[in-house]
C-alpha cells in the first residue's frame, strides 16, 4: 500500500506543480535570431512583451514585431530563414519538425510588412505557408518575398525554387518561373496574373530587408584602440602601365575563353578561366608592390 501512494504522488505532484501559475511549460523553441536592429519585440499570448536581442530563441506562437527602424532575421530549426523589414508584424503559427525525417509543417502570419523566406528541409517536402489579410502563399522548396501593406494587399515575388502558390477569394495562381509576382488587392479579390518583376524592385526590397548590423561591433567608449590599417603604397607609374596592359590581355583572354565555355560547355575550359583569375589576383598584388615588377 505503502509504494502505491508513493507512486501516486510522484506522479500527481509534478502535474500539479506544473498547473500552479508561474509554472506553466515553456512553448517550444522553433529557431533563434541570428540578426536584429533596434526597434524589434516579441510576445506569445503567455508572456509579456520583450525587445529582442542577438542570439534570443524565438518560440512556438511569438509575434514579432519590428519598428520604423527594426530589423530581423530568424533562423529556424529545419535551416529555413526569415527576415523581416521594418515595420512588420509576423507570428509564428505552426511550427512541426521531425530531424530524423527532415519534414515538417511551417505556417506564418504577417500582418503588415516586409519578409523574404529562404526555404530549408521543410519546404523541400511540402509547401510552408504564409497567411496575410488577403491571401495565403505557398512555397515549395525556393525564396520569396512577400509585401503586405498596411490595408492588407499582398504582393508575393517566387525568386527561386519549385513553386509558389497564392490563393484568395477560391482561385489559386501557381508560379514556376523566378522573377515573377502575384498580387491580392483585398480580401476575397482573386490574384493576379503572374507579372514579370524587374530587378529593380527586387533589388529595392532586398536592401530594406539587408541593412542589418554586424554581428559584433565595437563598442564607442572602448578603451582599447583599434589599430587603422597602413595605407597600401601606391604604385609607380610604370609599374601602373605595365599592370593595365597585362589586365587588358588577360580580360581579352578570359573573354574568348567565357564565350567559347558559353557556346559548349567544359569542365577544362572552367578551370582554365579560374586559373586566369586567380593569376590576375596574383599579379595585382605583385604589381602594387612599389617598384616590384613581374
Amino acid at each position: 500500500m505503502q509504494r502505491v501512494v508513493i507512486a501516486l504522488l510522484s506522479i500527481s505532484l509534478p502535474l500539479a506543480f506544473a498547473a500552479l501559475p508561474g509554472h506553466a511549460e515553456a512553448p517550444p523553441k522553433v529557431g533563434v535570431v541570428t540578426a536584429v536592429n533596434p526597434e524589434t519585440t516579441g510576445s506569445t499570448a503567455a508572456s509579456a512583451v520583450r525587445v529582442i536581442d542577438l542570439g534570443n530563441d524565438v518560440v512556438f506562437d511569438e509575434k514579432i514585431a519590428t519598428g520604423e527602424a527594426g530589423q530581423a532575421q530568424v533562423f529556424f530549426l529545419d535551416q529555413s530563414s526569415l527576415s523581416i523589414g521594418p515595420r512588420s508584424e509576423i507570428t509564428i503559427d505552426r511550427f512541426v519538425y521531425d530531424p530524423d525525417r527532415h519534414a515538417g509543417a511551417l505556417a506564418i502570419k504577417i500582418g503588415e510588412g516586409l519578409a523574404r523566406y529562404v526555404g530549408g528541409r521543410i519546404s523541400k517536402e511540402s509547401d510552408v505557408t504564409f497567411t496575410t489579410p488577403t491571401a495565403t502563399v505557398g512555397i515549395r522548396g525556393g525564396i520569396a518575398l512577400i509585401e503586405v501593406a498596411p490595408g492588407g494587399a499582398t504582393r508575393a515575388t517566387f525568386l527561386f525554387g519549385e513553386h509558389m502558390t497564392v490563393t484568395s477569394g477560391g482561385k489559386s495562381r501557381t508560379v514556376l518561373r523566378p522573377g515573377y509576382s502575384v498580387s491580392v488587392d483585398a480580401p476575397g479579390a482573386a490574384p493576379s496574373p503572374p507579372v514579370k518583376t524587374t530587378l529593380a524592385e527586387i533589388e529595392k526590397v532586398n536592401r530594406a530587408l539587408e541593412k542589418l548590423p554586424a554581428m559584433a561591433a565595437a563598442k564607442k567608449d572602448s578603451t582599447i584602440a583599434t589599430p587603422k590599417p597602413s595605407p597600401a603604397p601606391r604604385a609607380t607609374p610604370a609599374v601602373a602601365a605595365e599592370e593595365t596592359a597585362i589586365e587588358k590581355t588577360l580580360d581579352a583572354k578570359a573573354a574568348r575563353l567565357e564565350h567559347d565555355l558559353i557556346a559548349t560547355p567544359d569542365d577544362d575550359e572552367r578551370d582554365r578561366i579560374d586559373r586566369i583569375a586567380k593569376l590576375k589576383q596574383h599579379l595585382r598584388r605583385r604589381l602594387r608592390r612599389t617598384g616590384q615588377s613581374i
